[in-house]
């Protein structure tokens, strides 16, 4: 599961808990009040003071920095039902606790019958919508949906050990590749044998260059590998590959991971991936734009589609494979602004190619229809890409997602690191007047910079200067 993905249920997963307590508080005050000194009729009368929203905000403060302490918000992907149970118990009976002082110290009249249908009730709700999603979780990665590719630098006992644990537990969510070494180390009679071992530490720049990649789990002894863990820092950062280390990495007899979870034991460094509680705003801002401009244009959608279909053969929407996330391949979608063999036709005028590096761009391209020049004038057809962006294959901004021919070209190992973010409609490149001069290399630096500076401000600046290119018609 990407990090976004992992961050945003962690939101929803604490909204849901203090949604459950705040709920169940005014069953509870409904079904057992007693005495009107409550705020219950200030409740139903919709009047409200000051003193008494700030109370009820600490309340929902100090309930979450409870259940916070309990442990419930780790994340504990194998844990038994019974040990949800005991914790959120523990959690909600503390909750509770803290009610009981509000009805001394305050001398609110809430009733003992109150707390306890508070207490038991709030057990039972938290504990069933874990139990909800936890089995939604079972079933994603039961058919291999949310699944994270890793690879395990070292194939010595420590190793082998974390192997067996991820493999022997599918609701990590984790496939793994393989492992990484010069040479097989682990003598034990373990079902992971030398073929099992992807690549040696030489040729794993090669490797993650043509294969999905999402995380590398290093395992190796950090005095004898030093070299060789400090090579491979390099070449994720590079590339924008996760890099995680074992945090017990020098005592194996602590090593125990039947009790722990992965997230537990190891130490994770980003190298290049987007993170953060601001990713959830940007995720946001992506489903309600994108969502707010596929309906605002939908009747444009209509007239395009039927001057596609009368001015030129062919389907009216172009698809093509582009490279995404993690290097992941996806179907982009634009209106068709080209005759319908354009990718043939492709090969031919490839010695006309005006552009510098691997993309292939002319200015004058003869497999233009009318149409389309004046679509892509106006950047019109572009807008299929919202479709793209509603479903979470790409952003309303980041890097332009490639062709898998211009990826297949790449020349250098830094330009993957790109890939490290969900491609974009627009970014750094787009905005640029006489953006055609930039050579290719230069438009590299521009995704890396935007990785790098990356900030929901910076996406509202990239997005209104997108506005003024398209009002300009400039093309983007």
């Amino acid at each position: 599961m990407h990090i976004f993905q992992r961050k945003l249920l962690l939101v929803l997963l604490k909204a849901n808990d203090l949604f459950i307590l705040s709920s169940v508080l005014f069953l509870s005050t409904v079904t057992y009040y007693k005495s009107d000194q409550f705020f219950i009729n200030n409740f139903t009368a919709q009047k409200y003071t000051i003193s008494e929203f700030s109370s009820y905000l600490l309340l929902l403060i100090t309930w979450h920095l409870i259940l916070t302490f309990f442990s419930l918000y780790d994340s504990k992907r194998i844990y038994s039902n019974a040990t949800l149970f005991k914790e959120i118990s523990f959690a909600v009976f503390t909750c509770t606790a803290i009610l009981l002082m509000v009805r001394f110290i305050f001398s609110y009249s809430i009733s003992l019958k109150s707390l306890f249908f508070f207490l038991i009730f709030n057990i039972l709700s938290i504990t069933l919508s874990r139990i909800i999603y936890k089995t939604i979780q079972f079933f994603l990665r039961k058919y291999k949906r949310n699944l994270r590719n890793i690879v395990i630098a070292g194939t010595n006992k420590r190793a082998v050990k974390l192997a067996e644990f991820i493999e022997s537990n599918d609701n990590l969510g984790y496939r793994l590749s393989g492992f990484i070494d010069n040479n097989w180390i682990d003598s034990s009679n373990s079902k992971y044998q030398k073929d099992r071992l992807i690549s040696d530490f030489n040729a794993f720049e090669d490797f993650i260059k043509d294969n999905i990649v999402d995380e590398v789990i290093v395992c190796l002894p950090v005095k004898s590998s030093y070299n060789q863990i400090n090579d491979l820092i390099k070449i994720c950062n590079k590339q924008g590959v996760i890099i995680k280390f074992l945090n017990n990495l020098f005592d194996l007899n602590k090593f125990k991971l039947n009790s722990e979870t992965l997230e537990k034991n190891t130490e994770t460094f980003l190298t290049g991936e987007i993170h953060g509680a601001a990713l959830i705003v940007k995720r946001l801002m992506d489903f309600l734009l994108s969502l707010i401009m596929l309906i605002l244009f939908s009747p444009f959608f209509l007239i395009v589609s039927l001057l596609i279909k009368i001015t030129s053969q062919g389907p009216v929407f172009f698809k093509q494979e582009r490279i995404g996330l993690n290097k992941r391949i996806f179907k982009i979608y634009k209106f068709r602004t080209m005759v319908q063999n354009a990718e043939a036709l492709q090969t031919k005028l490839e010695s006309r190619n005006e552009a510098s590096g691997p993309v292939f761009k002319i200015k004058n391209d003869p497999r233009i229809t009318p149409l389309g020049r004046l679509l892509r004038k106006t950047n019109m057809d572009e807008l299929p890409q919202f479709i793209n962006v509603l479903t979470g294959k790409m952003s309303l901004v980041g890097p332009r997602p490639l062709p898998l021919r211009d990826f297949n070209k790449f020349d250098r190992y830094w330009y993957r690191r790109r890939f490290s973010v969900k491609p974009g409609i627009t970014c750094f490149w787009q905005i640029i007047e006489k953006k055609n001069l930039i050579d290719f290399k230069t438009w590299m630096k521009l995704d890396l910079r935007y990785i790098d500076k990356w900030s929901v401000r910076l996406d509202c600046i990239i997005l209104f200067k997108t506005f003024l290119s398209v009002f300009k018609m400039t093309g983007i």
